[in-house]
């Protein structure tokens, strides 16, 4: 069975880094973390995550638009 390791690397904002830009000290954007997974390749556990994302956005709308009516 194949071992996946993926180091995922991503813009990180949050507020205490908008105050520090307002402040005029600087930014630190670095946000990082492993992954290990094992027998799934990263690619499909992201279109795994997409499909329930869509899923889960699709029932929020329907749940939203019947307390609407």
């Amino acid at each position: 069975m194949k071992y996946y390791a993926t180091i995922y690397i991503d813009e990180f904002l949050e507020y205490e880094i908008l105050v520090s830009l307002y402040n005029g000290n600087g930014l630190d954007f670095t946000h990082a973390f492993l992954g290990l997974t094992k027998g799934k390749s990263p690619d499909e556990l992201d279109k795994a995550d997409e499909t329930l994302r869509q899923e889960y956005l699709k029932n929020k709308e329907f749940k939203l638009i019947k307390s609407i009516k």
